[in-house]
Parts: structure tokens; C-alpha cells; sequence
């Protein structure tokens, strides 16, 4: 007989999207950071995409539920892939973040998800040290070299 101790977790696979938002501030840049209250976590907004929708609209539609702020897009930036256990549900997670950049456009900074407590603009040179997510830092670097052509 297998023990429950025995058994290997499940594994399922999420699929999620989220953005690097920018705003030109005079002449300088800036990037739209959240912080997750459960760990002051500094993360790009992202979520799961939801039936029927493109990454591109669940992008989109996160951005706004996470930051209060509408914004456009520009460009694909790749997708992350990573595992996590999920040690509540005694489960393994495979997820895929599909990840695009885009400009503000309107609305006001407010954290309006219930799992988010901060959001804020950074100054292009802070972003690296604030991200917490080394996947996420790749994704940001892709979007430096899209920015610095603009």
C-alpha cells in the first residue's frame, strides 16, 4: 500500500500574461512595478488567461485589475517557463508567462487586485534592483533594448 507521504504531487500546467509598462515622464522613462503583499514581492502585473481570451486581451485586462491604468500594446516580448509546487494543494505548477510591452495610456496608479499593495513608476536605472524574479529581469532587459530605440 502507498502512503500519502509517498505520492508524488500532481502536476499541472498554468498559462498566464502580463506586461512591462512604460511612460515617458519629461524625458526621462518609467517602468510600472507591483508589490504582492504576502512577500513585498516587486513583479511585473500578470494573471491567468482566462477562456476565450488572447495572451495579448489577458495582458491587457491584468494590467488594468492589478494597476487601475488602461495602456497599449507595442510588441511581444517572449513568454518565461518555469516550476513551483504548490504545497497547499500538494500539487507541482509548470507555468508559462507570456509577457508583452506596452504605453501607458490612461487611469490613475491604484492597487486595485486584492493580492496587490503597491504599485509605482521606476526610474529605468531601478528596475533590475527591484524585480525579484530573475525571470522577469530577462523580460525587462528585452523590453530596455526596445525602449532605447524609441
Amino acid at each position: 500500500m502507498v502512503s500519502m507521504k509517498d505520492q508524488k504531487p500532481l502536476m499541472e500546467h498554468h498559462v498566464s500574461a502580463g506586461g512591462v509598462v512604460y511612460q515617458k515622464n519629461n524625458q526621462d522613462m518609467e517602468i510600472l512595478l507591483i508589490a504582492k503583499m504576502a512577500k513585498k514581492v516587486w513583479c511585473l502585473p500578470k494573471g491567468h488567461v482566462e477562456r476565450g481570451e488572447s495572451f495579448e486581451e489577458a495582458a491587457r485586462r491584468e494590467i488594468e485589475e492589478e494597476t487601475g491604468i488602461q495602456a497599449s500594446l507595442v510588441k511581444s516580448l517572449g513568454d518565461v517557463s518555469y516550476q513551483y509546487e504548490d504545497r497547499w494543494e500538494k500539487k507541482k505548477i509548470s507555468k508559462t508567462v507570456h509577457f508583452y510591452l506596452f504605453s501607458y495610456l490612461e487611469g490613475m496608479l491604484k492597487g486595485s487586485d486584492r493580492e496587490v499593495e503597491e504599485v509605482r513608476w521606476f526610474k529605468l536605472d531601478e528596475v533590475l534592483s527591484f524585480l525579484t524574479y530573475s525571470g522577469e529581469r530577462e523580460i525587462f532587459k528585452r523590453a530596455l533594448e526596445i525602449l532605447k530605440g524609441l
